[in-house]
């Protein structure tokens, strides 16, 4: 399951680099041509090539959860990647009423837990930025990331964290470093929690590697039901038994048969 931030900060244009020498993209932008590689497969901006989770080995079954101040499950984990891909480019623009990551796990988390694979994970991209701006009734307060992520440890689904938060300039205010802080903090919490990895990825160079690590670590075999086949080759020990019993009935009969 995929669960991408779409809040506003990560919708912020020139803000990522995708590739050296070309015009910075938003860090949402970078993260749907990624996430296409990573699925689809293809050839990076720097020549390297993604075999996607579609080959000859099996096809797995990804869904893709989008949040700001509420989840919104695009696509549930299917096997058709050209329709989740679609859903993918055609996600509507997110807004700045905030961020609410806690809740974005649990609703990938539902959707993970209706599905049969017996290895489920979870990819957490996001900046690690919360706002909980949009909320009106006090009673339906959101769930923390940490909350989130210790019921993805109890349903064994590990989450793999992309921070793609960046570095804040050396004269940044101390209030931005500090909320810079705090993200990198959610988001290593939310990856130990749950049995994950925290990866950081500033441009598109290190979102791919990042990307293709990801994919090394799921193509691991899943153990299946075996099937032993038996051949009974008793009938054969049988028969040469029975075959011998009759040469020595007849050697018994003629060659050594003894007259008194």
């Amino acid at each position: 399951m995929i669960v991408l931030d779409t809040s506003g900060s990560m919708l912020q244009e020139g803000t990522f680099e995708w590739q050296a020498g070309s015009p910075k993209v938003s860090r949402h932008e970078a993260s749907k041509r990624a996430f296409r590689l990573f699925v689809a497969g293809g050839e990076g901006p720097d020549g390297t090539r993604f075999d996607g989770r579609s080959t000859e080995r099996g096809t797995d079954a990804i869904g893709l959860v989008t949040f700001e101040m509420w989840p919104q499950t695009l696509s549930p984990p299917t096997l058709n990647h050209t329709v989740l891909l679609h859903l993918l480019d055609h996600a509507a623009p997110g807004t700045d009423e905030g961020s609410n990551i806690g809740d974005a796990i649990a609703e990938g988390l539902i959707r993970l837990e209706k599905t049969s694979p017996p290895r489920k994970v979870m990819i957490l991209l996001s900046d690690g930025e919360l706002e909980y701006t949009g909320f009106v009734d006090e009673d339906r307060k959101p769930l923390k990331p940490r909350q989130a992520a210790q019921l993805a440890a109890k349903l064994g689904i590990p989450i793999y964290v992309i921070d793609t938060g960046g570095d804040l300039p050396p004269d940044a205010k101390s209030a931005d470093i500090e909320r810079r802080q705090d993200a990198r903090a959610i988001n290593q919490a939310v990856a130990d929690l749950s049995g994950g990895r925290l990866f950081s990825a500033n441009d598109g160079k290190k979102l791919l590697e990042v990307c293709r690590t990801i994919d090394k670590l799921e193509r691991q075999p899943i153990p299946t039901h075996a099937f032993r086949r038996y051949h009974e080759l008793y009938p054969w020990f049988v028969g040469a038994a029975l075959g011998l019993l009759l040469v020595l009935v007849l050697l018994e009969q003629t060659i050594w048969r003894r007259f008194p």
